[in-house]
């Protein structure tokens, strides 16, 4: 197989204020065979990144500061601000109340996840989205 036939690295966004939460995500996305994961600690960030990082995976807190989790996923789907508007999103909730599920489903989320998670729980919603694309998670 020639290198330009080889299917590229995938990227993951990781959109979250607190270094834990983040530092868990990040190391369950590596072992799920994500080659490079940008980190944002805000919602300003988080849209820097979808722009420069050009992510096939966004992972975001849903209680982002500076910037909302919702803005930022509503840029992610954005045709025209998106490199990729179909990429699969993952919302991580401290609270997922009926109202903030609700919210997070209606712009179009494949998986929430309620907080703190277990570094199985995302590797979980993680296959789970791969399986719903006809999919398999990247060999890491």
């Amino acid at each position: 197989m020639t290198p330009s036939a080889l299917p590229r690295p995938l990227t993951a966004l990781v959109a979250d204020s607190n270094p834990y939460a983040a530092r868990v995500a990040r190391d369950v996305l590596v072992r799920s065979g994500y080659a490079r994961i940008v980190e944002a600690r805000d919602g300003a960030e988080a849209l820097g990144a979808l722009v420069d990082g050009r992510p096939d995976l966004l992972v975001v807190d849903w209680q982002l500061p500076v910037i909302s989790a919702r803005e930022v996923v509503e840029a992610a789907r954005d045709t025209a601000r998106s490199h990729c508007p179909t990429m699969p999103v993952v919302v991580t909730m401290p609270e997922p109340t009926a109202g903030a599920v609700s919210a997070a489903t209606a712009l179009g989320v494949d998986a929430i996840l309620a907080r703190p998670f277990a570094p199985r729980d995302l590797r979980l919603r993680l296959e789970r989205i791969a399986s719903a694309a006809g999919a398999a998670l990247p060999k890491g």
